[in-house]
């Protein structure tokens, strides 16, 4: 089975990417505008095929394009949810595209600011970690 493949926007120094890749999925870039985290990132994780030090909102359409033939991608939505982060739309997902990929049934709700939707629903642990064993 092909491993699932990822970009980590805004990697700061990796353990999100270090977490997925034990998972069993394969980041193929990561970028990063803070040189210390991309130095630290590229001593611990050099296999990533890209790992750009770069302020996202610098790089053109086409560029982020090239890279985002992946599976999923990991960003922060909450600060970086205006960035072109859609896999083939040019727009942010909605909080409910975001919580259903983090395995959220329909039905839970989030009723808190927008923002804040981001925040809550990318720092929860995925409800399908809980079955993980069945």
């Amino acid at each position: 089975m092909k491993a699932l493949t990822f970009i980590d926007l805004f990697c700061g120094c990796g353990g999100f990417t270090l977490g997925l890749e034990g998972a069993g999925l394969k980041c193929l870039a990561a970028i990063d505008f803070n040189e210390e985290a991309i130095a630290v990132f590229k001593n611990n994780l050099p296999h990533v095929p890209q790992i750009l030090r770069s302020d996202l909102t610098k790089l053109s359409p086409s560029e982020l394009a090239d890279m985002l033939r992946v599976d999923d991608i990991v960003a922060h939505l909450s600060r970086d949810g205006l960035m072109f982060i859609h896999p083939t739309q040019n727009r942010s997902l909605t909080p409910r595209e975001a919580a259903r990929i983090q395995s959220f049934p329909d039905w839970f709700e989030f009723p808190v600011a927008r923002t804040h939707q981001f925040r809550v629903i990318g720092n929860a642990v995925p409800p399908l970690v809980g079955n993980l064993n069945n």
